[in-house]
């Protein structure tokens, strides 16, 4: 397993969510110096783009189911409205007979 050689030029990698702290001639390493291959980040970087995206796709499906409960209310409060008023016009207009 290739280890970071860090006699030999090597940058710091912060903030990293893959375990990568290290790079080196376009080689990545993990704290401990340890190699870790491309193909493990490109792994991680799939799921973790996909995790995202279902996030996303989530977010926007209870914004959605959200929207639709004020929708409703929203509705029902004007139909509510419309009756009260309604009722009020008749009940006005019996008691001017």
């Amino acid at each position: 397993m290739k280890k970071l050689d860090k006699d030999r030029d090597y940058g710091t990698i912060t903030g990293d969510s893959f375990g990568r702290a290290y790079e080196q001639d376009g080689e990545f390493f993990d704290g401990a110096g340890n190699h870790i291959p491309n193909e493990d980040i490109e792994q991680a970087n799939a799921e973790q783009l996909a995790k995202e995206a279902t996030d996303r796709a989530k977010a926007i499906q209870d914004a959605s189911v959200e929207a639709n409960k004020l929708a409703e209310a929203a509705k029902s409060k004007a139909l509510r409205d419309k009756n009260t008023a309604a009722t009020k016009a008749a009940t006005a207009k019996g008691s001017k007979k």
